[in-house]
């Protein structure tokens, strides 16, 4: 399921999940232009998606079986908005009955296609080349994040 949260020229089409998956014509595009290709949390199990606003979405999800936190002792709300770029607040509560450890991994990328170079390649199911990428560095313990550009 296609889920569509817009503010002027500046739109996101994500899953369910409120991922970007790579393959479609899913992505955040403002003025024509897609940003993102890819952008993935993991691990996250759906339980429901509900439209807050026509720029805001929220995602609710929990956890898989991982060995520091039960199945379904996490609850992950997603809370997506658009509008001059993107916005996304995630919330995480514990509700098992012990302290749980795991890792959270965000994976995204850029290729800056046009548009109409994305519903081409949607109709013909042939994936464009990727242009650049975004890759993250995470120092000081999680408390600062830097991203490069990468081209391909």
């Amino acid at each position: 399921m296609a889920v569509t949260i817009n503010e002027g020229t500046t739109f996101l089409i994500s899953d369910d999940l409120g991922d970007v998956p790579e393959e479609g014509a899913f992505g955040l595009f403002s003025e024509d232009t897609r940003f993102l290709c890819l952008y993935r949390l993991l691990p996250p199990v759906p339980l429901g998606t509900q439209s807050v606003d026509y720029f805001a979405a929220e995602h609710f999800l929990t956890n898989p079986e991982l060995s520091r936190a039960p199945t379904s002792t996490i609850g992950l709300v997603r809370s997506q908005m658009v509008g001059r770029g993107m916005r996304e607040e995630i919330t995480l509560t514990n509700y098992g009955d012990c302290e749980a450890c795991f890792t959270l991994e965000l994976r995204f990328a850029a290729d800056f296609a046009s548009i109409f170079d994305v519903k081409a390649q949607s109709m013909s199911g042939v994936a464009a080349a990727r242009h650049a990428s975004l890759e993250p560095a995470v120092c000081d313990g999680g408390r600062t994040q830097r991203f490069s550009m990468k081209r391909g």
